[in-house]
């Protein structure tokens, strides 16, 4: 820490932050106090009673920087002083740079502006935030997931679920997961910033301003054996090396495999074997008592009256049975009574 030199206005000076930065000291408000700035650890800056204003070579200013941060370990003060011509060329630069950014801030915002209006008119099937005042964007951003995805997708089946951050979308076989993305990813908001270790919001996502968005959008493309089989042969292999029981086991094989397919559309060019009918009641468990399901397990009633209606619906169908009072807490069962 530099606790000697006198900082006097042109003084030069260069700021180790942002990449490195060279400046011109052109304004000293306080007393200057060098010998009561001091850090803790190395690293926690403190005392002296000046501020000092900056303008750096990039064309940014830095007004009301501490004495004890410019005397700090990540500043190097020079011995070189600026002259006035020089500090007044240095501050011209700042204002032209300070001007167009804010020209290109003003232009951004009416681009922006411009591309919700376009949104908002290409997508009247979709639900727009502020239709929705009384949901919250992520239940938006699910809900219009929903929309776009059975209107491009029909013959698929998607399952869309929202948390407090994202919303997850899972479908087997069918468009590629870049097929998806087109249509889901238009909802998430930015993304995460592993440097920073924070949540980067991307102003430039207008699409979620208007239609809902949510941090992370997460697509996950599930397979079948069939799906694989399919895809694998479509770019020339043989099918037969992809069992009914095929699966991950860490090989390159795999690695390639999976590669083909995940860049293979499979709408429409996949024969699902139909699923078995579920099964249906009345069920029974062991000991006779009407059950839950298939399981067996067994159904219990809170109320005479709820069991003497499901009784009833019993004997509709033919089926003896009657209503028995088990032992503990009171419950309720339906018991058969074999003919």
């Amino acid at each position: 820490m530099n606790t000697t030199t006198t900082i006097v206005i042109g003084q030069r000076v260069h700021c180790l932050l942002h990449g490195g930065r060279d400046g011109i000291v052109y304004r000293i408000t306080g007393e200057q106090q060098p010998q009561d700035c001091k850090t803790m650890g190395g690293v926690i800056s403190y005392g002296g009673r000046a501020t000092f204003s900056i303008v750096w070579d990039n064309g940014t200013t830095s007004k009301g920087t501490p004495e004890c941060i410019i005397r700090g370990v990540q500043w190097r003060i020079f011995d070189e002083i600026a002259t006035q011509d020089d500090i007044n060329a240095a501050l011209s630069h700042a204002e032209q740079t300070e001007a167009r950014a804010e020209a290109k801030k003003l232009a951004d915002a009416q681009r922006r502006d411009e591309e919700r209006k376009q949104h908002a008119a290409n997508n009247s099937h979709l639900i727009k935030v502020s239709d929705k005042k009384e949901w919250c964007r992520e239940r938006i951003a699910a809900e219009n997931i929903r929309r776009e995805l059975k209107r491009v997708f029909p013959s698929i089946k998607f399952s869309v679920t929202s948390e407090a951050s994202s919303v997850n979308i899972k479908w087997t076989d069918g468009p590629t997961d870049n097929q998806v993305a087109q249509i889901t990813k238009r909802h998430q908001m930015g993304n995460f910033n592993g440097m920073t270790d924070s949540y980067d919001y991307d102003d430039d996502r207008t699409f979620s301003d208007v239609f809902g968005g949510v941090r992370y959008v997460s697509n996950h493309r599930e397979f079948t054996p069939e799906g694989v089989r399919t895809a694998w042969a479509a770019d020339g292999n043989d099918a037969n090396t992809i069992g009914d029981n095929w699966s991950y086991d860490g090989s390159d094989d795999y690695r390639r495999i999976m590669d083909v397919y995940r860049d293979t559309d499979l709408i429409g060019k996949v024969t699902y074997q139909p699923k078995a009918p579920k099964a249906t009641g009345p069920f029974w468990s062991k000991r006779g008592l009407l059950a839950i399901n298939e399981n067996g397990y067994t159904r219990e009633f809170r109320k005479v009256e709820t069991a003497q209606k499901e009784l009833d619906k019993l004997t509709a169908k033919g089926i003896k049975a009657e209503i028995m009072h088990g032992i503990h807490r009171g419950a309720i069962y339906i018991r058969r009574i074999d003919a």
